[in-house]
This record gives C-alpha cells, structure tokens and sequence, in this order.
C-alpha cells in the first residue's frame, strides 16, 4: 500500500504550499508561468508518457495504469493553460482584468 493511501489524513490537503500561498494561491500560478512555458510543460509530460509506457516496471507494466497516467497527463496539461490563461489572459484572446 502506498504510503499516501495509508495517511491520507496527512496527504489529503495542502503539504507544500505556504500559509501565504494557501491563502493566495494565485502566487504558484504565477510562478509555475515563469518557471515554465506551455511548451516545456508539455514537453515534460510527453517525456514522463513516454518513459512509463516503455517501461516494463510496475506499475506501469498494466494496461490499467498506462491509461491512468495518460488521463493524468492530459489533465495536468489542461489545468496547466488554464493557469496560464488566468496569469496570462491575452493568449486566451482576452484582457488581464486587475
């Protein structure tokens, strides 16, 4: 059993984030946005895809688990332009509202 699973009283909530950025947590978006670019979150989730769908190790050597890691990515690259749209609206098309 993994050890999220066996606390999950302690791994069901924020453990990284800061007391400020829980209460702003607009302030990780802005910083994953200049960390990274869209390209490179990509990039890196293709990498991770690419990685674990060759690999013969547990646990990804199941079908099950291959497919559960390429909805992951696909989610993660979704909330990842909805951050960027929201720190950085005009490559939504749209203006920063202040």
């Amino acid at each position: 059993m993994s050890l999220f699973y066996k606390y999950p009283e302690f791994f069901n909530q924020p453990i990284l984030l800061s007391d400020e950025e829980k209460q702003n947590p607009s302030l990780v978006f802005e910083r994953l946005c200049v960390d990274y670019n869209l390209c490179e979150l990509r990039e890196i989730c293709e990498n991770i895809s690419s990685v674990c769908l060759t690999s013969d190790f547990p646990p990804y050597d199941e079908g099950n688990e291959r497919a559960n890691l390429q909805l992951f990515c696909k989610n993660a690259l979704t909330l990842f332009e909805a951050v960027f749209c929201f720190v950085r609206p005009e490559i939504a098309g749209e203006k920063k509202v202040d």
